[in-house]
């Protein structure tokens, strides 16, 4: 039950964590999609879009920023000579100029040039900003008149803006249209997700890279798309499906700096770049140079210039290589929390330590390639939950059988340090199910050994004597047992209980009992002159019977003390054989069973078919005279 809780109660915990978006692991869980990228590394774009670049050189040549309208009219004259197929700005004229009409004649005469405006999201950045209400208000006629449609359906669930800072209208009616180029960083400040349409005012307003995909595509309006429950699931743009989480963002497939065809403005206003280069293209105009600030944090770089977030983000639209991080794949990260708890549990348990922890290391290993994989295909599965939730189920279950298992080693040492010979304590050490403490049946031999006449010699002797004759016969005898791989249940006594066959599995068990019933009867001679010379013992002789049979083997006892036991039938003829050895004259007396599982390789004559207590019919035994 505990090493259930230590897989059950991190499943729980990391299911919810997953869920409800705590924000120290979410925090993770969207570093590990960086890391995706990074591993994957920068791609090469279809070359469809096209950077002209406000960079360093281009202000080293053409002067500090910003620059004359003039010069921005020209550079859009240079590019529309090239007959791109849209031409998107990401920059803002909010400012008047007394050349304004020239850059207003140099939109008319494209009619492709996009602008792009900016979005307050909040009360705070507005008064950050010092924006007027004379402002806003000027900015929202200014973009008024490219409201997305009602019938659009986008009339919930999307980002609300507050305030907007937009081109001059002046400038503005001579666009082919404007998008806004708003980029809402995560919590950590990386841009991983771009709102695609946003509200304010009550009207919908496209983005500065929906508006240029949609103008490559023959300008279409984009139509919400929501479930049967109503929760905005993407966006529809004549053939093309745009998935989007329910606030509008699309999550932004980064191909990295150099992905692009980049051009510095100043090459291109000085025609040191063909035209050409831009015939039929998505020409991006934005700054690139650091002094201008317009530097963004993406999975490739913390000073991302904003146009390339821009250009990223429709090539994602124009690939269709989307990312998709939405209800499905919330469901197979969930199903991942649930068969990697399982999987973590049942290696832990079911197997050695050292064969548990790898089986779990390579599951955490496979599923964080499978992770990476599913990636590439664009689906964002969780990575960090699943991963830490394993590694908290393999840490603990690991920790409790290191501390129980440990402790259980030390008690089985202890209990059968005086029983049984150590390589064969140390296998069960390894394996303690061979114990079967739980009651088992199993197929073992049984041998009971008895002192002839230990009546008469008990009499004899004193108490201390007695002890220390016996001692110097269990010495030797025990440990000619232990090392043939006999458990040594019990002394009784004079007596010796030997199991062969458990706790560790013998195959030939009946034949290693015979053995070692010779050895007894080897040992007992060589005591003999020793215990008559040192003892006065004028005889000593032993009894041995064997019988093979099935017994029922576990811990048996009370509860305040337990012994690791055999019992049955076998163990009951077995004594009754080792008694009957004096009668039948016979130091080895061994049931039929024994003598036909060890036949092969034993010397044993037919002693007679005899009645013992318990059996109502005879039983045919053998003596044992030695080995073939």
């Amino acid at each position: 039950m505990k090493k259930i809780c230590l897989a059950l109660i991190p499943f729980l915990l990391f299911s919810f964590s997953f869920l409800s978006e705590w924000s120290a692991i979410d925090w993770l869980e969207l570093k590990s999609v960086d890391w995706r990228f990074n591993l994957r590394g920068q791609q090469v774009s279809q070359g469809n879009i096209v950077v002209v670049a406000i960079d360093e050189k281009s202000l080293g040549r053409e002067g500090r920023w910003p620059w004359a309208r003039s010069r921005m009219a020209s550079l859009v004259d240079r590019i529309t000579e090239g007959n791109p197929a849209v031409v998107g700005m990401d920059i803002i004229f909010a400012e008047k100029s007394d050349e304004d009409d020239v850059l207003a004649a140099s939109l008319e005469k494209s009619g492709k040039v996009v602008l792009g405006y900016y979005f307050y999201n909040n009360q705070e950045e507005i008064e950050k900003a010092a924006l007027t209400p004379f402002v806003m208000e000027q900015s929202f006629q200014a973009i008024a008149d490219i409201a997305l449609p009602q019938h659009a359906g986008f009339q919930t669930s999307l980002h609300t803006m507050s305030g907007v800072v937009s081109n001059l209208p002046s400038i503005a009616s001579h666009a082919a249209s404007q998008g806004f180029f708003n980029t809402l960083p995560d919590r950590d400040g990386m841009i991983r997700h771009t709102p695609l349409i946003v509200r304010y005012r009550d009207e919908n307003f496209a983005s500065l890279s929906l508006k240029l995909f949609s103008k490559y595509q023959e300008d279409f309006d984009p139509i919400a798309i929501r479930d049967a429950k109503g929760v905005l699931e993407g966006i529809s743009l004549k053939d093309y499906f745009i998935p989007t989480n329910e606030l509008g963002e699309l999550w932004v497939n980064y191909r990295g700096e150099g992905a692009y065809n980049i051009y510095s403005a100043t090459d291109v206003l000085n025609k040191k770049v063909p035209p050409s280069v831009f015939n039929n293209k998505i020409v991006l105009i934005g700054a690139t140079a650091v002094g201008i600030y317009d530097l963004r944090v993406t999975p490739f770089s913390p000073v991302t210039p904003g146009v390339f977030v821009q250009a990223d983000t429709v090539e994602t639209l124009l690939t269709q290589n989307f990312l998709h991080l939405n209800i499905t794949t919330k469901i197979l990260s969930l199903m991942a929390l649930a068969v990697i708890a399982l999987l973590t549990y049942f290696f832990s348990t079911r197997s050695s330590l050292m064969t548990g922890m790898l089986l779990s290391v390579l599951l955490l290993v496979g599923y964080a390639s499978l992770v990476y994989f599913s990636f590439l295909k664009g689906y964002i599965l969780a990575f960090v939950h699943p991963i830490m939730e394993g590694g908290v189920i393999l840490f603990g279950i690991t920790a409790y059988r290191s501390l129980t298992e440990e402790k259980e080693k030390k008690k089985i040492r202890k209990i059968f340090q005086s029983y049984l010979h150590p390589d064969v304590i140390e296998e069960i050490v390894k394996d303690p199910s061979r114990l079967k403490l739980g009651g088992e049946k199993a197929f073992c031999s049984v041998l009971f050994c008895d002192v002839r006449n230990f009546t008469a010699i008990s009499e004899k002797l004193s108490p201390d004597v007695l002890v220390a004759m016996m001692n110097d016969y269990f010495d030797p005898v025990t440990r000619d047992i232990i090392m043939l791989g006999g458990y040594i249940d019990k002394l009784i006594g004079d007596a010796i209980m030997v199991v062969f066959g458990v706790p560790r599995s013998i195959e030939d068990h009946a034949l290693i009992a015979c053995q070692a019933a010779l050895a007894i009867q080897k040992r007992a001679a060589q005591l003999e002159p020793v215990f008559r010379e040192k003892y006065g013992v004028e005889s000593f002789k032993v009894g041995v019977g064997i019988h093979t049979g099935d017994v029922i083997v576990g811990n048996m006892g009370s509860s305040q003390r337990l012994n690791y036991t055999v019992m049955g039938d076998t163990v009951n003829l077995a004594s009754r054989l080792e008694t009957a050895s004096k009668d039948l004259k016979s130091s080895v007396v061994i049931s039929e069973s024994t003598f036909r599982a060890a036949e092969k390789k034993i010397d044993a004559t037919f002693l007679n078919e005899i009645y013992v207590k318990g059996k109502e019919e005879k039983i045919r035994v053998y003596g044992l005279q030695g080995l073939k």
